[in-house]
């Protein structure tokens, strides 16, 4: 039983990682999204961490979470962007962007996301779950159940 397991978790790396060149746009940055964050006291006490430390990851990912709670979802998706351009090695951050590109619309970059999040941590089992949910979602992908099922 062990060794199916472990075969299974090794099929799905080889199929992430094959999968990743597949979706073209899953690199790009979201455009920005313009937001008056003078509006929103919060951000702007955000902006001016971010100004301080702009080499944090952490920051970017909070900003994000502002960004969610006053659904501007696509600046959020930009700072998770530059999140993992900071720190690619946190599934966190990959879980919580292919969030927001299932906000936005974008299944393809979120399921993208959530491979590479499986990709840092193949044992974690709510990896696969949300790439099963995100890949039932994704009307665009040929064989979308298959694939959901698959994971």
């Amino acid at each position: 039983m062990r060794k199916l397991i472990f075969l299974l978790s090794i099929l799905a790396v080889v199929a992430a990682v094959a999968l990743l060149p597949a979706c073209k746009q899953c690199n790009k940055p979201v455009e920005n999204a313009t937001t008056d964050s003078l509006a929103i006291p919060q951000l702007e006490a955000m902006n001016a961490e971010i100004e301080k430390d702009s080499l944090n990851p952490y920051l970017y990912y909070k900003r994000a979470q502002l960004f969610e709670a006053n659904s501007d979802y696509k600046s959020a998706a930009t700072d998770m962007f530059i999140a993992l351009n900071l720190d690619s090695l946190r599934p966190e951050f990959y879980l919580y962007a292919a969030e927001l590109f299932k906000k936005t619309g974008e299944l393809q970059r979120g399921l993208t996301l959530v491979q590479k999040a499986i990709g840092t941590d193949s044992t974690n089992t709510s990896f696969y779950v949300k790439a099963a949910e995100m890949a039932y979602i994704d009307t665009t992908l040929n064989g979308n159940y298959r694939i959901a099922l698959d994971y």
